[in-house]
């Protein structure tokens, strides 16, 4: 029967603070490139269809049912009451966006979800912390609804 031995290099400290440090840039670039694969939805996915003098709101409700995207905005900062022409083929989402909101002042964000915020330009990074806690709050009541349909 073999005595199978640990080789000497194996056993020192730097060798094993050397393979945990791979191991780690190993588990983060996998992170990376999920996350990347993750957000691609919004680049991926092509629209094709032609507006021609509707309310941005018109324009919005029908890229909702093409799609994934959900908007939310609040009505006194983004005036979704304007008429605009839009011509699509093959765009993105940020593309429309841009077109319909040039020089107007409106700023957008693509969350994970693919929720699409609409707020003035200065007032973006605010709504997005608003938009996410009422995201933790709906959770919140679903978790709280089904926790007591399951104890009926």
């Amino acid at each position: 029967m073999k005595n199978f031995s640990i080789h000497p290099l194996l056993r020192s400290r730097k060798v094993k603070k050397l393979l945990m440090t791979m191991k780690l840039t190993a588990l983060i670039m996998l992170a990376s490139l999920l996350q990347v694969s993750a957000t691609v939805y919004s680049q991926a996915t092509k629209f094709n269809f032609k507006a021609e003098n509707k309310q941005v709101v018109e324009v919005l409700k029908e890229i909702e049912e093409t799609s994934n995207f959900r908007f939310f905005y609040i009505r006194e900062q983004v005036d979704v009451e304007r008429r605009v022409s839009v011509k699509a083929n093959g765009a993105t989402v940020e593309q429309i966006l841009d077109e319909m909101f040039a020089d107007q002042g409106v700023g957008y964000k693509v969350m994970d979800d693919n929720l699409v915020l609409l707020s003035p330009d200065k007032n973006i990074n605010q709504f997005e912390s608003i938009a996410s806690q009422q995201k933790k709050q709906s959770r919140a009541r679903l978790a709280m609804v089904a926790d007591s349909h399951y104890r009926e």
